[in-house]
Parts: structure tokens; sequence; C-alpha cells
């Protein structure tokens, strides 16, 4: 064997070019050629590929010929080459050498479209191939010899499979068109655009054109807006001496012209970050998230963050924002930038009067991004007036010095502005989530959905799993859920001890590692629920079947039984592992709880399927039964929770509203309702989630997937220590015990709203908590803040989160390795350390943006039911709870709605409103803020507005059709609106949606009697109601005056 693997190896000699800090260095290598390099292609006869990975890409036999793409191609035009048109594609070791020298971001690019399966594309070492490698001619230039390799390639392959496949080599290289055309061969060289409009459709060309336009344009050579970025070697050379500072740019999205923050290393960095950087000519054509290199100025020019609120987008600096006083912080200049953050962009093309669209026809526009904090593009594009008033995506290209905006081109249109599938396309695109159908050869891997229907449990697999199918278990979920990760069992064992059970999906049963469903769930890395919709990780067979621990079906779990005491409920014995089990109950939170609260057994029996068609004794013992285990069970988490608490675990509070599902839509939006039930399931996670860390990082102390929170950094909580100061209350923050006593402490008798809001305020304090690798960090530093705890991972919804895959698999891995009766040693079949902290920076990449996705959803809908109510509504007018102040106003909580923003004291024309008595008035005077209060002065008097005071607000509908609208909050009453809850009902909760069906419906029923018409059914209505949307971005606008813990 060794004898074969040598021959089949001999050495060249090869100067190749390295960059290096700047430098560009020349070295001579020893290469080592093969003979026995495979294909990749499914048309090879002369069997290369046996030995070839089924998780390599294969060159796919059905295609019409090969292509072969120059490095001026696939440096210039991989966004064409993703094109679904494009398939058997050859990437030349040659060409992804040379892309990766020029840009590592874009060489990632192209490793992954390489290794996407479903693009049938392969990498081929050609300098690495006996058959494939040319020597370098004396005085042939670097480029010419690359171009000679790339050729050869294509040849090759030609001889190789017999000639039964074309090849196809793409170049917009004039030289290499005229070198190889030459060549008496079956492959042709074409270019990009010759090969586009043979070959592909409309859209493909019209991309084409566009990125065309964009390289072929050179800039003018006006004066420069911005200075030179330094040459790598200085920068290198400043951030040693200290000189400099590296970190990422973090654009305010409120002040995105004159404000942005610059982090540099601090890992519990919240917000703003450390280095303020005023202004865009500072800010150097620095785009958000880049990695930039900042100068810092003499602290004689060090400024502070912006303190007043902004009425609009255009609201430029008038040296009020900027001050000069004791919260003036570090304040720099960019010099550099390391590593561009650029992604693909939603923007609108402004409208304009046809005339002005018809003489910018072919001549760069600006464009604007959704995202606030982006500056406008200038693009290229002959289609103006057909994209005006329309979403499209956008990619920057480069941003020249002497350009006031970075240029770009266009790649597609999504839509009109006001429909809602644009506008929730443009949410996913925003937040760089894909949503693609699962393809074909995942759904092959798995059941269809008939033989789904017919599945039991296989009698091999129970015998070798703990049998649970007796035991009484039962989920509790949001109602509609389909998607159930987990179950609970309750059982009284004959020594006297309780045994609790947390049963959670065994996804790994069926997702095999590596293969296509586990790689596909490996890339989504979270299932992202919006408004009206959700997007699964895994297919609908795996997640709302197979895997969905549903009521009355027997299903395979991964296990974790405790064994506590009766009385003290603390832990005695605890046992991990497969079991198989049938759970008995299917609840939702609010039956549990009515459960629980003692509702009459008759009403709970129309509403609990399972105990429905009972009657009688059997009605009583089961019902009786369910009772005595949920109370139990809220008895046991309690306990559990208070212990927790004891040592300083947070109890905190969140605005954020809940989505009910109903028959997969949405049934309605309201303020999440905290139940004892929810803190009870909640518990009972938290529970196994830190006995599942506990156990696979004491097997795996170096890769183990685990989370942590850390502690916020002390002057995070600044906000909230003012806030309970003006009610007398003192916030200790110097560990999460002192802050967990302190803040029960603060209670108002007389206003709930109070403790609800400081616990939201430190909730804001807190950084996110994350995924990482035991062996990337140290072990003192593995606590989570939050919940109090040494050690913590996500191991119950591995339907939903690809880490609690991960975590099962170490579980697994974990109690084999523990059994010692198998003798036998358990390697690691998983993921080094390295490779698993990439993989947990990638999936709290992808958690980030589904929340912040999830949060577009929920303003999205919002904005539905607001949009065409006047302020005189009763149903805009609301009671509001002042919780945080600033130079020109203040924010508002507002609980019948969940909702916070701003309300101003001051408008655009430095006047101020003033409670007088003709009411509330805009007039001439000045706004004062103080620490506690803000007061509003006039010649006619002066209003004080304090933290935590109830004023009435009226809600309206404001924004631009470039960034969407939003809710704005006016002024109406400086005292609390006290008729609420006579409107909104006495749980002050409010049904958007439902209310905007009820408004459809109504209208429908109205034209449907005029016209003698038969009232349409109401779902028709809702979905009237969503394409109402339309006409959000073609209305005028009415004038105003003015990510978790755990």
């Amino acid at each position: 064997m060794h004898d074969v693997e040598i021959n089949s190896l001999y050495s060249v000699s090869k100067r190749i070019q390295i960059k290096s800090r700047g430098k560009i260095f020349g070295v001579v290598r020893e290469n080592y050629l093969r003979t026995d390099i495979a294909c990749g292609s499914e048309l090879c006869f002369e069997e290369c590929n046996v030995d070839r990975s089924d998780k390599m890409s294969m060159l796919p036999k059905e295609v019409k010929h090969y292509v072969i793409p120059f490095i001026d191609v696939a440096s210039t035009f991989m966004e064409i080459l993703e094109q679904p048109e494009f398939k058997g594609i050859i990437f030349a070791q040659t060409v992804v050498n040379s892309v990766q020298m020029k840009s590592l971001k874009h060489y990632r690019r192209v490793c992954g479209y390489i290794k996407d399966l479903e693009r049938g594309a392969v990498f081929f070492p050609n300098e690495f191939f006996e058959e494939t490698y040319l020597h370098r001619r004396e005085d042939e230039t670097i480029a010419s010899w690359q171009a000679r390799m790339v050729y050869r390639v294509g040849e090759w392959f030609y001889e190789h499979l017999g000639g039964q496949i074309p090849i196809v080599f793409l170049t917009d290289d004039g030289e290499n068109i005229r070198m190889f055309s030459k060549e008496n061969r079956e492959s042709s060289v074409m270019s990009m655009k010759e090969y586009v409009e043979k070959y592909c459709g409309k859209e493909v060309l019209t991309l084409y054109k566009e990125i065309q336009i964009t390289k072929d344009e050179e800039v003018d050579g006006r004066h420069k807006d911005y200075t030179e970025h330094l040459k790598p070697e200085f920068l290198e050379a400043g951030i040693k001496a200290g000189k400099f500072i590296c970190g990422t740019i973090n654009v305010n999205k409120h002040l995105a012209s004159t404000e942005a923050f610059v982090s540099h290393g601090g890992e519990n960095t919240k917000g703003t970050g450390d280095i303020l950087v005023s202004g865009m000519r500072d800010r150097n054509r620095a785009v958000q998230g880049d990695r930039v290199v900042v100068e810092l100025l003499p602290k004689s020019e060090w400024k502070a963050k912006a303190t007043a609120l902004v009425q609009s987008e255009e609201e430029k600096d008038e040296g009020r924002i900027w001050s000069r006083g004791a919260d003036v912080m570090p304040t720099g200049v960019i010099v550099g930038i390391l590593q561009r953050n650029w992604r693909e962009y939603i923007a609108t093309v402004p409208s304009e009067d046809p005339g002005a669209m018809e003489r910018a026809a072919g001549r760069r526009i600006l464009v604007c991004p959704f995202d606030r904090r982006i500056p406008k593009i200038r693009i290229l594009t002959s289609q103006q007036k057909k994209l005006a008033g329309s979403r499209i995506l956008v990619r920057i290209d480069s941003w020249p010095v002497n350009s006031q905006y970075p240029q770009g081109h266009l790649m597609k249109s999504l839509g009109k502005i006001g429909d809602l599938e644009t506008e929730i396309d443009s949410i996913l695109v925003e937040n760089s989530i894909e949503v693609t159908p699962f393809s074909e050869g995942i759904l092959k891997e798995l059941p269809g959905e008939e033989a789904a229907a017919r599945w039991s449990p296989d009698p091999l697999e129970v015998s070798a799993r703990r049998d649970l199918r007796n035991t009484l278990v039962m989920s509790i979920d949001p109602i509609g859920c389909e998607d159930v990760d987990d179950t609970i069992s309750l059982n009284q064992l004959e020594n006297g001890n309780i045994e609790i059970g947390v049963h959670i999906a065994d996804v790994t049963h069926f997702v095999k590692l590596n293969s296509m469903t586990d790689l596909e769930a490996r890339k989504r890395a979270t299932t992202v629920y919006l408004a009206d919709r959700r997007y699964d990780m895994l297919p609908s067979v795996l997640s709302a079947n197979l895997c969905s621990l549903l009521g009355s079906v027997e299903r395979y779990a991964v296990s974790v039984l405790w064994e506590i005491h009766p009385k003290t409920f603390k832990v005695r014995k605890v046992w991990y592992g497969r079991t198989v089990i049938k759970s008995s109950y299917k609840l939702c939170y609010e039956d549990a709880q009515d459960v629980i609260s003692g509702k009459p057994m008759e009403e709970m029996k129309a509403r609990i399927s399972e105990i429905r068609n009972l009657s009688g004794e059997q009605l009583k013992k089961k019902y009786s039964e369910l009772k005595k285990n949920l109370e139990l069970l809220s008895s046991i988490a309690s306990k559990w929770q208070s212990s927790r608490e004891a040592n300083g675990a947070l109890n905190l509070e969140s605005t954020e509203v809940q989505f009910e599902f109903k028959e997969q839509s949405l049934d309605s939006i309201k303020p999440k309702e905290h139940l004892e039930i929810h803190e009870t399931v909640a518990e009972c996670m938290i529970m196994a989630n830190h006995w599942v860390a506990r156990k696979i990082a004491e097997v795996f102390p170096v890769f183990s997937l685990l989370r942590l929170h850390p502690p916020p950094k002390k002057e995070n909580f600044d906000e909230l220590k003012k806030c309970a100061e003006s009610k007398g209350w003192s916030i200790e923050t110097s560990s999460n015990k002192h802050l967990a006593k302190s803040l029960a402490g603060c209670v108002d008798e007389k206003d709930p709203t109070v403790n609800f809001l400081l616990k939201s305020l430190a909730t804001y304090a807190m950084v996110q908590a994350e995924y990482f690798s035991t062996g990337s960090v140290p072990q003192e530093k593995w606590n989570h803040y939050g919940l109090a705890l040494d050690k913590y991972t996500h191991f119950t919804s591995p339907i939903r989160r690809y880490a609690d895959v991960i975590v099962h698999r170490l579980l697994l891995m974990a109690i084999e390795k523990s059994d010692w009766w198998k003798g036998e040693e358990t390697t690691n079949d998983l993921f080094t350390n390295h490779q698993l902290q990439e993989l947990c920076q990638h999936i709290n990449e992808r958690n980030r943006s589904a929340q912040l996705a999830q949060r577009m959803s929920s303003q999205l809908f919002q904005t539905l039911y607001f949009k065409d109510l006047p302020i005189s509504d009763p149903r805009c007018i609301v009671d509001a709870v002042v919780y945080s102040l600033r130079s020109n106003g203040f924010l508002v909580y507002i609980p019948a709605y969940a909702l916070k923003g701003p309300v101003y004291l001051e408008n655009k024309d430095r006047e101020v409103i003033y409670a007088g008595k003709h009411g509330l008035v805009w007039q001439r005077g000045v706004v004062t803020q103080r620490e506690h209060f803000v007061k509003v002065e006039t010649l006619e008097g002066t209003d004080v507005y304090r933290l935590f005071n109830h004023v009435t607000v009226g809600i309206q509908l404001k924004g631009s059709e470039a960034h969407g609208h939003e809710l704005s909050y006016v002024l109406l009453d400086k005292k609390g609106f006290k008729e609420d809850q006579k409107i909104l009902g006495e749980d002050r909760k409010f049904n958007f949606l439902s209310a905007a069906r009820e408004r459809v419906s109504f209208d429908d029923e109205v034209s449907s009697e005029e016209d003698d018409v038969q009232s349409s059914a109401p779902e028709s209505a809702a979905f009237r109601f969503f394409e109402n949307m339309k006409i959000l971005g073609q209305e005028a606008l009415p004038s105003s005056p003015g990510d978790s813990l755990t």
C-alpha cells in the first residue's frame, strides 16, 4: 500500500507569490504531483471516483456541457454563476487560489458554492495532478501561465471523459479568448455576455448588464470627499504600538449620518460600544459591521453621545446634539478598514416625476437602503422608471475615496412597496435568512407523508430503550403548537421518592450526522418564527410528525429522569438515556393553568380532548390524577426556582408581544401574558439543560457545547439605577444575587407597572447569551449570569435549534463512554474544539438574525392595524408610562399594547408643547432635562414630567417608503388615561389582528349590502386585509404635531 502511494507522487518546484502584511513575496515551493486524482464526474467510465466521498458534489451527467471559469469570471461574476441556470462548473485550483489571494470573503463564497451538493460543482486540484500541471515558461507572465493551467484542465476533462460532453470556458479577458479560441478542440471559449445571451434567461442577462456597467465605469476625477486608508503594514504597526485601535463599527440607526461607535475587544459591550465616531467624514467610508482601525482624537476634541430624541432621518447636527460635559467619551477617526462586512441590501428606488425618471435613464441614481445604518448607494440602471416604488436587492462593489456614496449594482427586484409578500421577503433578506424549500435529496432521506402516518416504533429499537409508555407523560405548549419538542412526567416511586422526567424528541435517531438533512439543519441553525408563518429548520415530516411528541402516539425520546426527595425536592439520583414514550396529554398553557387554578371539571372536560369523551368515575379519576400531577409539578418547579433565585437568578421581564397560531394562520397578537405554568415548564427545561450541561462537560471538557451569559458592564445599569432612585430605591449591581434582591424590593403597591419597567430596564442592560465550545473559553467564564448556574446548555428543543441536536449527540456519546460495562473506548465522531467553536459562532449569528426578523415582523403587523385609524379613534388613545428621559422628550411604555417609543416635547421648529388653559399647544419655550424629570418652560408656565408618570398618548403611523412605516406617539394629556379599561377590557390586552379582521369583515358586509351580494368567508376578508398593505406605500401620511437570557 505504501509503495502504491509513493509511486503515485513525484515532485516539481514552483515559484509562487505570497501576500503577507500587505507585501507580496516571491517564494519557491516544492509540489508533489499525483497520478490518481478523481475527476468527480458522473460520466466517468474509468472508475476514478470509487473512493470519492458521497458528501462531495459530483458533476452531473444530464447537463449539456461543463463550464470552467477563468480567474476573471470567478472573481467578478460569482453572482451569475450562482444562478440556477449554471450547473456542472469545474473550479480549477489555480482559479480558487487566485480568488483567495484577492479576497478571503469571496474565496469563502466560492468554497461554499462548491460544498453545496445541489450545485453540481467540483473543485479540481490541477496544480497537484501530473496530467494537468504545466511548467511555467521562461519570460512567461504569471497571468499567462495561470490561463494555460486553467485551459489544460478543460483539455484533460474532455479527453478523460472520452468526448462525451463539451467543455465551455468563460472569460472576459480578450487575450485569453484570442489565445485559446484558435485551439482545434471540441471546447469553446466564450465571453460571459455571449454565454448568458445564449443559455440564460432575461433576469440573468439583466444582472450581467448591471454588474458589467458597474465594472466598466470609471470613477470621475473630482475632489476627494474622504481620506485615503492607510496601508496594511502601517495599520498593523500602529495597532502594535498602541497608536491605533481595531474593532467593529456599529452605527446608531437613529442618527445614522452623525453617530457611530467602535467596539474594541469588550465581549460585554452593550449597545453603543467604546469609541465614538462622529460624522460621515470621520467614519471615512466604513459601513455597519466593518472591521475598522481607529485613531483617537486629542481629549479636547472628545464628544458625548446624543441625548436628544431624533424626529426625522434628515435632522442634521446643529451643535446641540454633541456636548462637552461630564459624559464625553473617547472619540476617534477611522484610518483603515481591515475587513469589509458588505452583504446584499434591500433598498428602494426613489419615486420621482416621470420626466426626471426619463432623464436619469442610463445614469447612476441613489437608492435608499431599508437598513437606516447603511448609507445611500449609487447604482447605474436603465430601469429606474420600472423600479420606482419597489423594493430591490443591491450589492456594494466599491467606495472610492472621491465618491460621497458607495457604488454598487442592482441584483433583482423583490416587488412593490406595501405588498405583504414583498415586505416579508425584505425582512428575510435584511437578516440573511434563506427560505428555499427542502431539496429532493433531503426529502428522499426521510419517510414520505404516507409512511410517516403509518410509522410505529421498531421492536428491536424499543428493546434498546427504556420503555415509559405506561408512565403519565404530558406536553404543555402554546395553543396550536405542532412542533412539540418536550414532555414532562411524574411518577411516585415505591421507596417514597418522586421521579420527575423531561423527555425530548429524539431528532438524532432520524437525522444522522453529516446526512443531507443534517447539513441543511446545520446551515439554517434555527426555526424562524414570524407573525403569520414559520420557516422550519427540519422538514415537516420530522418537525410536525415523527419527532413531534404529540398526544396519544408513541415516539422516541431522549430523557433526563431525576429521583427527588418527596419533601425537599432535592435530587438524589439522575438518569440519562434513550426512551420510548406515549404522551397522555397535549395541553396548552391556558388549560394547564386553569386546571391548577381549580376551574370546574365539566368546563375543563370540554377543553381537554383526552378526557372529552369520559364520564362518571372514570372522568373523576382521570381529572383528579391530572390535577394532582400538575399541582405537584408546580410545587417542585417553584422550589427549584426559589433555590436558583436564592443564588442570584434573575426573574426579568420583556415587552415582546405573543403570537398565537391556529390552523396555520395567525389567530391573535397580544402582550405576552405571564402565567404560573409558564414558570413551571421553563424551570423543568432549565433543570434538564443544566444537568445535561454538567454531564457532557464532565465527560468532554474540551469540546462540549455550552451556553454562557456573562455579567454586563456596570455602566449598563445607569438607566436602571436612575429610575429606581427616582422612587427612593437603591439598586445594587455588584452581583446577580444583589441585583435580584434589589429588584425584588422595588415594588410600588399602587402601580405594578413600575416593577415591570425596572425589570425590563434590567433586561436591556444584559448582554446576549451565546453558545461556545468548552475548549475555547476558560472554565471560570462558563457561568450563566441570568440563571445563576455554573454550567448551562440547550438540550430541550432539537426540532427548532441545531445547538440542541449537537448536545443530544454529545450526551449520547457521554452516556456510552460512561458505560464501563461495555469496556470500549468511545471516540469523538463529532467536532474538534476549533470546529465546534466556529459552528457555535455560526449558530449565534443565525439566532440573532431570527430574533431580529421576528421583531421586524411584529412591528409590521402592528402597523397593519393602525394604518387607517385617525388619532381621534378610541383605539389610538391609550395610557402610557414614562420610563426614560431625553433632552427633548421621553420614552414611554404602553401597557395595553406592550409597545415602547418616544414622545417629543420639542418639535423641529424648536417649539415646545405645553398644557395650558386651552389644552396642549405648541409654542415658544425651553425643554430642560434633569436626572429624574424633564420640564417644559414657557411664558404661560411650566410642565414637569417625572419618571413613572402616567400620560395619555395617541398612536399614529409615520415613516417613509424607504425604511418602512412605524408607530409614533403624540402627547395628548399630561395626565394618565383612565378610560382605557373600558375600551380594552380589564385585562388590558388587545388582539391587533382579530380587530383588524373585524374591521375588514365589517367593511365587506357593508359593501355587500350595498351591492346586494352575499358576504364572503372570513378567511377571504383576512386575506384582503393583508392585501391592503399595498396601499401603505402610496397614501400620504397624516401630519403630526411633533434574544433572551436563556
